[in-house]
Formats: structure tokens, C-alpha cells, sequence
């Protein structure tokens, strides 16, 4: 039998098609976020797991905190993002500053009742107390002190003095109807399940987008208690 030699020929193999796909999605968003004036100077560290994106290091201000994650999250193939980036101000302010900020910042919102909020503030952590009348204004409250000047983190610990008590198959029924109605929800599989002034959403949605916009619908009915359990199958 005749045998037959070949020389052997180098391939040249790109630094981009040796890397994974989680390697190449966490490339992207450092690009992306070395581009961002917003964010640019901050020492954000990226990296990525089966499409979850984490987020790590420090920035200035929350703001900057939320642009680092609109950032991750809106990349095809990012599938969730953990934003465990922490807030340092670049001058700390005086406690009793920080909670006059967050104060007037509680006190400028139209989305929220101060009258039963009280705030302290330690070591620029600033801790919420007091009812307020929905979960959508808990977590309004918490974001807009998150925002004030000095603030390095947030302490939630106000509770919901719901005003009307629509619970049950009823509720499930009206949010599956908002979602089903909801511009970017439509061709979605979400299902809904309610128990007392809790709700759990399942199922699959092709972006993480879609997973955050339900959500957001649901915040509107006032509940105490929602888990997002919505799968993002890329």
C-alpha cells in the first residue's frame, strides 16, 4: 500500500475564535463600558458564566451603578446580570448631610407618601423605615435614596400598608391580562400564580429585556412579595 506524507500546515487561529462565548460577551461589554463617558473612569470588573454577567469593583455614584448594568444587560446572549458593584463617593459627606439629601430627594418624588417614611443614616448607609402604601412605592423609595448625594447603600426595611386587597384568581387573572396586553410580552410563554399578596411569574422569554418587563407590569398592581422566576432561554 503506497503511503502518502503531508507537510503540516499552520492555521492561524484568532484570539476571537479561540474564546468562549462567555469570554467574547464579557470582551464586549468591557469595550462597551471603556466607551461610556458615564462610566468610563470607574474600575468595573466584567465577567461571565453560562450568559449571567457579574458585575464587581466600584463607582462614584448609584447612577453610574444602574448604567454599568443597562450596559450588560443589553447585549444578546446575556441571560442575567449580578450588579455587585459597590457605591464609594469620591468625598464622603457628613451623615446628618446624607440624610437631609435623601430627605429632599424622598420629599421631591410624586411617586411617593413621606409622611410615614423616617430616615438614619450611618456611615453613609442610609436606612428607610416607616409603611408605604405598595410595593411599587417601596421600591420607588429605595431607588430615589439611592440616588441622593452621599449615599453609599440603602436599608430597606419599610413595609406595605396595601390599600385595596384585590388578591387571588381574580389579581392573577388582571396581571396575566396585563401581560398578555404588555407591547414586548405578547409572543411570550409566561405563566402567573398568586397567593395572597404574592406572585410568581415562570416560564421562558428569548431576552432579558422581556424577563425585567414583566416585572415591571407587575409592580403596578401594588404587591408585597413578587419572585421572578422567568427563565431566559437565548
Amino acid at each position: 500500500m503506497q503511503k502518502f506524507w503531508c507537510k503540516p500546515v499552520a492555521v492561524k487561529v484568532s484570539r476571537r475564535n479561540r474564546m468562549s462565548k462567555d469570554e467574547n460577551l464579557a470582551e464586549l461589554i468591557k469595550d462597551a463600558i471603556r466607551r461610556d463617558e458615564r462610566v468610563y473612569l470607574q474600575p468595573i470588573d466584567v465577567s461571565v458564566t453560562d450568559g449571567v454577567v457579574t458585575l464587581s469593583g466600584s463607582v462614584r455614584t448609584h447612577r453610574r451603578k444602574l448604567v454599568a448594568y443597562e450596559i450588560a444587560s443589553s447585549f444578546e446572549g446575556c441571560r442575567d446580570v449580578l450588579n455587585k458593584l459597590t457605591v464609594e463617593p469620591e468625598a464622603p459627606l457628613p451623615d446628618m448631610e446624607v440624610a437631609k439629601n435623601v430627605v429632599r430627594s424622598l420629599n421631591a418624588s410624586a411617586d411617593i407618601t413621606t409622611d410615614a417614611i423616617k430616615v438614619a443614616v450611618s456611615y453613609g448607609v442610609a436606612s428607610l423605615s416607616g409603611a408605604v402604601r405598595s410595593q411599587w412605592e417601596r421600591r420607588v423609595a429605595e431607588e430615589v435614596a439611592r440616588s441622593a448625594r452621599g449615599v453609599r447603600d440603602v436599608e430597606n426595611f419599610l413595609v406595605v400598608d396595601p390599600i385595596t386587597e384585590a388578591y387571588g384568581e381574580e389579581l392573577g387573572k388582571g396581571i396575566k391580562t396585563a401581560l398578555d396586553h404588555a407591547r414586548d410580552l405578547k409572543v411570550t410563554k409566561i405563566d402567573v400564580k398568586t397567593s395572597g399578596s404574592s406572585v410568581v411569574l415562570s416560564g421562558t422569554v428569548p431576552l432579558l429585556s422581556q424577563k425585567e418587563g414583566a416585572e415591571t407590569v407587575v409592580r403596578r398592581f401594588g404587591l408585597q412579595d413578587i419572585r421572578n422566576e422567568i427563565i431566559v432561554e437565548v
